[in-house]
């Protein structure tokens, strides 16, 4: 991640309320991984790379591909989650993975909160490889959330952190295990 010196963002997801709003769901304890941080960063490599693109000139246009490629890769793995009564909710507001899943507390075995180092991270920008694996009766699924963060006092992209989702969710007694290492 790219420090910013006492700097609290506290981005968030209107895709992601508003995908909540319509399926009946409140947007009061939502945990973000926004697509905006990805964003961010790369206006802040582009803004310093600008001299050499110029110097580049038609070559620069290679960066289009590279850029796109990169929205798909940290859109498909920006989920944010929520939690209303005894539901978890996974929701992925970024187009063209859009979804809301919903799972149910009695049908949760256990969720483990952990962090893994994906291929190309450095080379697509991603800010993280933090994710989340529920795994149900019937199935495992595992949701990245690269945007969602530990916890840094002030200098978070997030007001929420992944820590406070680890405490939210052991507050709510969901089984729940964190494994990430400062």
């Amino acid at each position: 991640m790219i420090p910013l010196v006492g700097v609290s963002l506290k981005l968030t997801d209107k895709q992601v309320d508003k995908m909540l709003r319509a399926h009946g769901f409140s947007t009061k304890d939502v945990f973000y991984s926004p697509i905006q941080s990805w964003i961010m960063v790369l206006i802040m490599l582009a803004s310093a790379a600008y001299p050499l693109m110029i110097y580049a000139g038609w070559y620069s246009l290679l960066l289009v591909p590279y850029a796109i490629a990169s929205y798909f890769l940290n859109a498909r793995n920006s989920n944010s989650f929520a939690i209303e009564d005894e539901k978890f909710i996974v929701v992925n507001g970024n187009f063209p993975f859009r979804k809301l899943l919903v799972f149910e507390k009695n049908e949760i075995k256990n969720i483990l909160i952990d962090t893994k180092k994906i291929r190309w991270q450095s080379l697509m920008i991603m800010i993280g490889g933090n994710y989340v694996k529920i795994e149900t009766n019937s199935s495992t699924t595992m949701f990245y959330c690269v945007g969602l963060d530990l916890d840094a006092y002030d200098e978070n992209w997030t007001e929420k952190t992944i820590d406070d989702l680890h405490h939210y969710l052991k507050q709510k007694e969901f089984p729940v295990e964190f494994r990430i290492e400062d």
